[in-house]
């Protein structure tokens, strides 16, 4: 009897470690984390867009995570359902290019972060080098995913989706999700320039003109901004001056002056971060003007000052005289 009783207790006992072993065991064939299969649709869930230098953007979106995905919602070949080792699940990742890709641009890279563990998605089809216009993807991660972001980074900047709360943490980025407030300061324009040497207003062969306006925390060229709220404004400045000019002076006094093209340009009292294509002739100059602004200033003053050197001249003129342009510019009237 008490040999019986031992017996069916161990019978019970290896029963019960048999079961804790299979349940515990991962299962043959089992998709493992960081393993991604190409989906046959778009996900749907939660969704958010990045914005990208360029007038480029990102629609991500994450779907439910499950345990499972069918033969029929993959792409490629041979293809079978697929299932996860227990406690793991399988995210559904979307994302599609908004307003356009151009082959000269940087890749961005696309990585989702599960409960803290990253997972790297591809960018590019299989053979290309440029950014796809879509990319839908089951990606297996460990753990129940519970805690689910998106980064994507540019040139050294991580935008970081919070797929809860479907939104956008930018940092530097966040000019790129705002009306070009800046830009907008320098639709009212008034040229004005004084010589020589604050000699009083002339317009005498003198006139100067913004062409173009782009506001931006990222260049190509110099890349991101460096502080949170901080833009680069790029103007495009078209300049036409007088090659030569003549002064007639009290008691006969005359000089006769050549206007050099050679200028100096400030925006609101800064320097120019960076000139980009000078182009200088005789009566006119361009140029691409690279300046920082930090914030949004009620109002900006684009000048510059032109030198003039003495050709000939009678009496006693002086050796060289300046000439003062400005370039103002006002927020638009409300109303």
């Amino acid at each position: 009897m008490n040999r019986l009783r031992i017996g069916v207790g161990a019978a019970v006992v290896l029963a019960v470690v048999v079961g804790l072993l299979v349940w515990f065991a991962p299962l043959g064939g089992a998709a493992r984390p960081g393993e991604l299969f190409e989906a046959t649709f778009q996900a749907t869930g939660k969704t958010a867009r990045v914005m990208l230098p360029g007038d480029r953007a990102l629609d991500i979106t994450v779907g439910k995570p499950e345990r499972d995905i069918e033969r029929g919602d993959q792409n490629g070949y041979p293809i079978d359902d697929e299932k996860t080792e227990r406690g793991n699940r399988i995210v559904p990742v979307s994302w599609r290019v908004v307003n356009g890709n151009r082959a000269e641009s940087l890749l961005p890279r696309v990585t989702l972060v599960s409960d803290g563990r990253r997972y790297a998605l591809p960018v590019t089809e299989e053979g290309e080098h440029t950014l796809a216009g879509a990319r839908n993807w089951f990606v297996v991660v460990e753990g129940k995913a519970r805690e689910l972001s998106v980064e994507v980074e540019y040139d050294g900047l991580v935008q970081v989706m919070d797929v809860e709360k479907q939104e956008i943490d930018a940092g530097v980025a966040a000019p790129l999700y705002e009306s070009p407030g800046v830009a907008g300061l320098l639709s009212e324009r008034a040229c004005t320039f004084e010589g020589p040497d604050g000699g009083g207003e002339t317009n005498e062969g003198f006139s100067c003109e913004i062409e173009n306006v782009l506001v931006t925390p990222y260049l190509p060229a110099l890349g991101w901004v460096e502080e949170e709220g901080s833009t680069w404004i790029v103007l495009d400045v078209f300049d036409r001056y007088p090659p030569t000019f003549d002064i007639r002076g009290e008691g006969g006094t005359y000089g006769y002056y050549r206007i050099s093209g050679k200028r100096s340009m400030t925006l609101g009292g800064a320097e120019p971060v960076e000139v980009l294509n000078p182009e200088t002739s005789g009566g006119y100059v361009r140029g691409r003007y690279v300046f920082l602004s930090r914030g949004a200033p009620e109002d900006l003053a684009l000048d510059r000052t032109y030198a003039g050197k003495l050709v000939s001249g009678d009496g006693s003129p002086a050796e060289e005289i300046r000439f003062s342009g400005s370039l103002r510019t006002k927020a638009p009237r409300e109303g």
